[in-house]
């Protein structure tokens, strides 16, 4: 059931979602105001809103709604392949990552929706249409509503179609992809890192396990999710407790062990067993929406693609060093994830164990990623300075140990690199500065 609901919350993310319920909605409107106008709603309509309203026969209102139907349409694809040249721009400019920003953009979902939506409506309007001269003897029809609301529509559309141009174009600013991309981790630190520790967490990590019996993985792959409402719940109902051993976004391989429980403890550890393993998600790819590091990654990717010999773009790097401190300070000060799962509020010895990525790690993680790349960079590796500066203000003992090892690190590549003697001596003496303070 958690596996489930995950799923259903991330679909409104897919870049199909958005479209797919507009052009539902296209069909159901579409039948709605044709059924509107087949009763006597329309005479009763006030005078001066008829008069306003486009009145024509079946031949008109047909060649409207056709003409309506077939520019839209050819928008629509001109629309989404412009969707798909961006995406694949920033692809091999930014990172494949990213193309996931792309994909759930809700401007861009909005509007191919919209198109789709349109040209849908129209064909419902346009099989409504009779002219009265077929042979199936129906009378002539001319649903007034719903062609007029096909005008309202095309507006609509051209107002949209000016919009997706602006936005598409600002979606591939640095800034904004920096920015986005930020965002989302952002949200993922959000929900990693609160601010207060969930109801019956614990620090706590020891459990008294008599024999060890691993679950081992049925397939390779990458943690894309793990659930550890059913991993406690299938603890408690089985009386074992149960210590995970991988983490999501770690690759695993056919037969690597998830988890280990108490199999004499255990009432039935067959049934644990399989318990467990139902609550490990494993795909081809890494997933943002548990794995901290995985969005970590895409931003530090931007500025490692920066920094490459065939794009050699520091002030992208500056950028996305700057978004990596804002990051980075707000992560430091909340408190660190507790890896202890209680049975209830009485016990004192965890019924979960779930391994957790430490704010520390994560700071070496960003550094060691980025040094690399960065030393003969002066302003890159005058930002990152600035990220230890910062970092390092508002961290903790064992946060700022790990600083000072990555700007002690910083400074023997700084000293190694190929800079003007002027760049290097500003360089290293700003990093013994911060270093000292």
């Amino acid at each position: 059931m958690e596996g489930f609901l995950t799923r259903l919350r991330a679909l409104p993310t897919r870049i199909w979602f958005a479209p797919a319920v507009l052009i539902a909605v296209g069909l159901v409107l579409g039948e709605a105001l044709v059924a509107l106008d087949s009763s006597r709603l329309p005479e009763q309509l006030p005078a001066w809103l008829t008069g306003l309203l486009f009145a024509s026969g079946p031949t008109g209102a047909s060649a409207m709604v056709t003409t309506v139907g077939t520019a839209v349409f050819g928008v629509a694809g001109t629309a989404f392949s412009i969707t798909i040249s961006v995406i694949a721009t920033a692809s091999s400019t930014y990172g494949p990552r990213l193309v996931r920003n792309f994909m759930a953009d809700r401007g861009n979902q909005i509007v191919l929706g919209m198109f789709g939506a349109t040209f849908t409506y129209c064909l419902m309007v346009l099989r409504r249409i009779r002219t009265g001269d077929d042979d199936i003897g129906v009378e002539a029809f001319v649903p007034q509503l719903a062609v007029n609301f096909t005008l309202l529509l095309a507006v609509v559309d051209v107002a949209l179609l000016i919009y997706f141009i602006h936005h598409i174009a600002t979606s591939i600013e640095v800034s904004t992809l920096t920015g986005a991309t930020r965002r989302d981790l952002a949200r993922a630190i959000d929900r990693l890192y609160p601010r207060e520790h969930p109801e019956l967490s614990t620090s706590k990590t020891h459990v008294p396990l008599n024999q060890r019996f691993e679950v081992r993985a049925t397939e390779s792959g990458f943690i894309a999710q793990l659930y550890p409402a059913s991993l406690r719940s299938a603890a408690m109902d089985c009386s074992s407790p149960v210590v995970v051993l991988v983490r999501p976004g770690d690759h695993i391989l056919t037969g690597t062990p998830l988890a280990v429980f108490d199999p004499v403890a255990a009432e039935d550890p067959d049934g644990l067993a399989r318990r467990v393993r139902d609550a490990f998600e494993i795909g081809p790819a890494r997933t943002p929406e548990q794995d901290i590091r995985f969005c970590l990654s895409r931003l530090i990717e931007i500025g490692v693609r920066a920094m490459s010999p065939g794009t050699n773009d520091p002030y992208t790097a500056v950028n996305a060093v700057h978004e990596l401190t804002t990051a980075l300070c707000d992560l430091i000060t909340r408190p660190e994830p507790r890896p202890g799962r209680l049975p209830d509020s009485s016990a004192t010895a965890p019924v979960l164990v779930l391994p957790q990525v430490s704010r520390a790690e994560l700071v070496r993680q960003a550094f060691d990623e980025l040094r690399p790349w960065v030393a003969s960079a002066p302003s890159v590796v005058s930002a990152m300075t600035d990220l230890g500066d910062a970092v390092r203000r508002c961290g903790d003992d064992a946060i700022v140990a790990e600083v000072d090892r990555q700007l002690d690190a910083l400074t023997e590549s700084v000293g190694s690199a190929d800079l003007a003697t002027l760049d290097r001596e500003r360089l290293l003496e700003r990093l013994a500065e911060v270093r000292a303070s």
